[in-house]
């Protein structure tokens, strides 16, 4: 999934830059990621902490489990398997959102504060 971050910005540049070529659509897709490049690097830290840290009390988890042996060992490893791939997929939503937060500049007449 996380390849699939890079090319989300392809269909929003397919339909920013209307019925032009495949080159156009291709440029507006990287000017939005050249601008959503901080926040993608801020993202990219703060998910690898938190990637780290779960990680890490999977292994403490499946650790403390393994004396116990059968049921609950595996049964703590499927767990493990579960929060580790919900995390995956919670970052990827997160990342995918912070992409189309930052990559595109606001419109003033959207908005309702303004």
């Amino acid at each position: 999934p996380e390849f699939w971050l890079l090319f989300a910005a392809l269909p929003l540049g397919v339909a920013l830059a209307g019925h032009t070529s495949f080159w156009a659509a291709g440029a507006v897709a990287l000017r939005m990621l050249l601008h959503c490049l901080p926040a993608m690097a801020g993202y990219l830290l703060t998910s690898l902490a938190a990637m780290t840290l779960v990680r890490h009390a999977v292994d403490l988890a499946l650790l403390t489990t393994s004396a116990a042996g059968g049921i609950i060992h595996g049964a703590a490893q499927v767990l493990c398997a579960l929060v580790l791939a919900m995390l995956r997929g919670w970052l990827f939503l997160a990342g995918t959102f912070v992409m189309l937060r930052h990559g595109f500049p606001r419109s003033t007449s959207a908005d309702p504060a303004g």
